[in-house]
């Protein structure tokens, strides 16, 4: 059972970032699926550490291909993805300390999130890279 899943309304017209984007909906799934199955607590630093390694490469090339082609709000989406990385790296250590309430409360956040990421912050960059001829 998905928590929640790709529609084609989260492409932001770069194919590479739209697999990268559902490898990370099938991670936070993931999670959720263990949650179901009452193995929420016990996956919870496992998938946790997956996606942020995932994160962290996803954000590398992402942000590599905005620099260089001189994205005008790069400044805006790399301290989105600085922030993003502290919040997983703060939950890690809560889950290493038994500090976390609840899984669902961490995917939450991630679902949430990385919905208003892509439809907000990586939306305003799929015309830009349009203009470019970068697809």
């Amino acid at each position: 059972m998905a928590f929640f899943t790709w529609e084609e309304k989260y492409s932001v017209g770069k194919r590479e970032f739209d697999e990268h984007h559902k490898r990370l909906f099938t991670m936070i799934n993931q999670l959720y699926d263990a949650m179901h199955d009452g193995r929420g607590q016990q996956e919870l630093q496992s998938v946790l550490t997956k996606l942020f390694d995932y994160t962290v490469f996803h954000f590398s090339s992402e942000e590599k291909l905005l620099l260089q082609n001189g994205y005008p709000e790069y400044q805006k989406q790399l301290a989105q993805h600085e922030a993003f990385k502290s919040k997983v790296t703060e939950y890690r250590t809560k889950v290493e300390k038994g500090q976390v309430g609840t899984s669902l409360q961490v995917a939450t956040f991630l679902k949430d999130w990385l919905l208003n990421h892509i439809l907000v912050e990586d939306k305003k960059y799929e015309a830009f890279l349009k203009a470019k001829g970068i697809s």
